[in-house]
């Protein structure tokens, strides 16, 4: 998706998941009520700034801590850029694509990135911990729905863990119920990041090229790290409030933080060891690597 803007429309943590998965961590408030989270016209407001001051990205993209079709607004959002000079996506995890409101708000999107992980309703619970009243066949019921109608571009999002759906047999379950929906693109993935739950495993590159000759539609491996995202601030300057604004959405590497921040290593590693000292973040050391998070556990 090139450079994109991502658009925080849910308080974190609320979700009607809570997947083994998430980078962002367990999900504290699970619930499938619709509400209006966030004050949309303070995003708008703040969306508006962003433009004026010469703000530019290939995408503006609903996402964040959570599902962003639990804000009864989201298609506000997604109506306010359609003059702008930028593309729309939406990241949804599926689970309210079989209301109709939630269908027609959605197909403002450029883009819409849909999930769908499992084969069935026991698979489903057990990568996905839905909260209740979600039911797997409504999701696709749903799906399907929306991407009759839906005439943006439409991806889906495969995410494999070791033991969970990596067998190719269950792969091929998903990739049957995939392909029937005919999404312009698959990405497959794996965890990057420090999970919400140490069971969520990753799937090696390897395998998951294997895996991808079982879909028909058209698969990309979706697992790189960050890109740079510019020549960054001087070394002299205060990136504190960026580290923290940073780790408080996702795990980071030091070499994540160097290329979103276009800063060296050892000027970084100074500060994150000063963070670390006043308990303002925490560090993760697991065998892929050292993860920053904020705050204590």
């Amino acid at each position: 998706m090139g450079r994109s803007l991502g658009v925080e429309l849910i308080t974190a943590k609320t979700c009607s998941f809570d997947c083994l998965f998430c980078e962002s961590g367990p999900t504290t408030v699970h619930t499938l009520h619709r509400d209006r989270l966030v004050p949309v016209g303070d995003v708008l407001d703040e969306l508006s700034d962003w433009f004026d001051r010469g703000g530019t990205a290939d995408y503006v993209t609903l996402a964040g801590a959570g599902e962003p079709t639990l804000h009864l607004d989201f298609g506000r959002v997604l109506e306010a850029l359609k003059p702008r000079p930028v593309q729309s996506a939406l990241l949804t995890n599926s689970s309210l694509m079989h209301l109709p409101e939630v269908r027609r708000d959605a197909a403002m999107a450029d883009l819409v990135k849909a999930s769908l992980s499992a084969w069935d309703e026991t698979s489903f619970r057990r990568l996905n911990r839905p909260c209740d009243g979600v039911d797997f066949r409504e999701i696709l019921d749903g799906l399907t729905a929306f991407r009759s109608a839906f005439t943006g571009r439409f991806w889906l999002e495969v995410m494999v863990l070791d033991g969970i759906n990596d067998n190719p047999a269950d792969m091929r379950r998903i990739a049957e119920q995939v392909d029937a929906l005919h999404p312009d693109r698959v990405h497959l993935n794996t965890v990057i990041r420090p999970p919400a739950y140490r069971t969520a495993v990753a799937v090696d590159p390897g395998r998951l090229n294997g895996l991808a000759s079982l879909f028909r539609s058209p698969v990309e491996i979706s697992m790189a790290a960050p890109g740079p995202h510019g020549p960054g601030k001087g070394a002299d300057a205060d990136l504190v409030p960026d580290i923290l604004a940073i780790v408080s959405r996702r795990p980071c590497t030091l070499a994540d933080l160097c290329a979103v921040s276009g800063q060296p290593k050892a000027v970084l590693s100074d500060r994150l060891k000063s963070l670390l000292d006043a308990g303002l973040v925490r560090v993760d050391h697991r065998p892929d690597g050292d993860y920053w998070m904020a705050g204590r556990p």
